[in-house]
């Protein structure tokens, strides 16, 4: 299973820190998990094909996270030379489906017609997806948003989008090979619907996770030594994330 960020950041300009995406890759599948401005770009620099890319996840519906997703139905409805005929899968939150009929509204230029296109919302679930299991939870952010577990043979990859700290949330995300959290601010900084570097490190140590990578940090998180405020909780492996950050998950090599 290899996990590639596409976008470590947030709506903010940054360099290096791209709005939120995250290529998931196990076997023959390859997913989008969010899909942030510039995300189909990135996409295609990894060597993602996008005319056959099937399957999509969305964490929630802000625009940091989902505003790709516009151009990636253009892309596939106006390429000159291949017409998509790869069935499209997208599984979001409930509230896509009135959210998507409200995209068609305002571009109805870019609505499939030569592939078929299916959404699921889903709040707290487990399925199968190819080789994968695949759960959900919320996670406070909004009153839909989601975090996505996916496990297989090889390991365990979390992925909280936007969150708070809950029970849930540690419940969710134990023993995960790899968690990939957000986290907007700094130890001590005040948020009702964010992480903080404090609660990250909280996380992490009583999930007890192998490796976490840190996304989603807005300019204060950016401004001061995050890494040093997550270890202050948590001893194991801890990545900054950046665009371009890859990690691979295998059966005995974590």
């Amino acid at each position: 299973m290899k996990v590639t960020i596409l976008g470590a950041g947030t709506a903010i300009p940054s360099l290096d820190y791209s709005p939120a995406s995250i290529l998931l890759q196990s076997g023959t599948a390859d997913a989008l998990i969010d899909f942030g401005p510039g995300a189909l770009q990135k996409a295609a620099q990894a060597g993602i094909d996008y005319i056959n890319l099937d399957t999509v996840f969305l964490t929630h519906l802000h625009s940091d996270h989902t505003l790709d997703l516009i151009t990636f139905l253009q892309a596939n409805d106006s390429n000159p030379t291949e017409k998509r005929t790869t069935p499209l899968q997208v599984y979001g939150c409930v509230g896509t489906k009135a959210w998507y009929k409200k995209l068609m509204e305002a571009f109805p230029g870019i609505s499939p017609s030569t592939y078929s296109f299916a959404i699921a919302e889903i709040k707290q679930y487990v399925w199968t997806w190819r080789e994968l299991q695949v759960s959900s939870i919320l996670t406070g952010h909004t009153e839909t948003s989601l975090a996505y577990r996916f496990e297989g043979n090889e390991g365990s990859f979390v992925f909280t989008g936007d969150a708070v700290l809950s029970n849930d949330l540690f419940e969710f995300c134990a023993n995960a090979d790899l968690l990939i959290c957000e986290c907007s601010f700094p130890s001590g900084w005040v948020s009702q619907d964010h992480m903080t570097a404090d609660k990250v490190g909280l996380l992490a140590k009583t999930a007890a996770v192998k490796h976490i990578a840190v996304t989603h940090q807005y300019s204060p998180a950016l401004a001061v030594d995050i890494f040093s405020q997550i270890a202050e909780s948590y001893s194991g492996k801890i990545t900054i994330a950046k665009d371009g950050s890859s990690f691979t998950i295998q059966k005995g090599i974590k």
